[in-house]
């Protein structure tokens, strides 16, 4: 069975603002279309990562970037991940138990955010 899945993002990090527009912005002329602040407490809970941070999106209908900004940035610990929309989430993570991942849930405002990690330990969330 195929699960088609549809990229939605993907989440990067730069330890510098100026850089991520100069890339995202002027380089690659996608448009800034929205910043938010990441909690501490669900920065912590999805990434393991214990300091809040800022998020700029940058996209248009062909592609759209998440940008992790965290000036200390750490190699070992990154917001890094993929997102994917996936037709069946509750096939695909059953699947994904059956071949010994672990899929796990955080709670934000009320709604489940799905994650897993593969078999080389990047992370994808799942909508």
């Amino acid at each position: 069975m195929t699960l088609e899945p549809l990229m939605q993002h993907v989440a990067v990090e730069y330890d510098n603002q100026h850089k991520a527009d100069l890339f995202f912005g002027t380089l690659l002329g996608l448009p800034k279309i929205k910043t938010m602040v990441l909690s501490q407490e669900l920065s912590h809970a999805i990434f393991g990562i214990d300091t809040s941070a800022t998020i700029e999106t940058y996209g248009n209908e062909r592609a759209r970037f998440e940008v992790f900004v965290r000036p200390k940035r750490k190699k070992d610990c990154t917001y890094d991940h993929v997102c994917l929309e996936i037709a069946d989430k509750k096939e695909f993570m059953t699947r994904c138990e059956q071949y010994g991942l672990k899929p796990f849930s955080v709670d934000r405002d009320g709604k489940l955010l799905w994650f897993v990690r593969d078999f080389a330990g990047y992370l994808f969330e799942i909508k």
